[in-house]
C-alpha cells in the first residue's frame, strides 16, 4: 500500500542526510532528495486517500482523525519546506534547518502517525484485546465478552 511507503522514505532520508553531512559524498546527497521527492508524492497520496477513505467509512471526523490529519498536514509542510531550501538555495543541505527537520522532526512525525493509525485502525496498541472507539477511550469494550454475550442470545432465540 503506498500510504506505508513515507514510513520507509522519510527514516532513510534521515539516514542518508546524516551520511551526506557527516561524509561529503554527492550519492548520500542526490539519494537523500531523491527520497524526500517520492516522500512528499506519497504524502501527498496518503492524505487525499485517508480523507476520501474516511468519508466512505465514517460520518464523521473523529479526534483521531483530525489529529491524524493535522500531524500529516504538517509532515508535508516540514518536507516541503526542507525542498525548498535545498532547490531554491546553492547547498543548504548542511543547514541546521534541514539537519533538525530531516534528522528529527519527520521522523517523530511518521512515529506519531503510524501510532495514531494503528490505534484508529486496530482499536488497540499493544494487542490487548479491549477496543476502543477512539483515542479518548470513551466506552471501552472486550470484544471477547460481546461475542459470548451475542451467541448466548442468539441461541436463546
Amino acid at each position: 500500500m503506498i500510504v506505508h511507503i513515507p514510513c520507509v522514505t522519510i527514516p532513510l532520508t534521515a539516514i542518508f542526510h546524516i551520511l551526506f553531512v557527516s561524509g561529503g559524498k554527492h550519492l548520500y546527497f542526490t539519494m537523500s532528495n531523491f527520497l524526500l521527492a517520492i516522500s512528499i508524492v506519497t504524502v501527498v497520496i496518503s492524505i487525499i486517500t485517508g480523507v476520501i477513505e474516511r468519508a466512505h467509512k465514517h460520518a464523521n471526523w473523529f479526534p483521531s482523525f483530525k489529529r491524524k490529519f493535522i500531524i500529516s498536514i504538517i509532515l508535508l509542510v516540514s518536507l516541503l519546506s526542507v525542498s525548498g531550501n535545498i532547490f531554491v538555495c546553492s547547498y543548504p543541505s548542511s543547514s541546521a534547518f534541514n539537519c533538525i527537520s530531516i534528522g528529527l522532526i519527520q521522523p517523530v512525525l511518521v512515529i506519531w502517525i503510524m501510532i495514531i493509525g494503528i490505534i484508529s485502525s486496530q482499536g488497540r496498541f499493544g494487542g490487548s484485546l479491549s477496543y476502543a472507539k477512539d483515542i479518548e477511550n470513551t466506552s471501552d469494550f472486550d470484544i471477547k465478552e460481546l461475542t459470548v454475550n451475542k451467541i448466548k442470545e442468539n441461541e436463546n432465540d
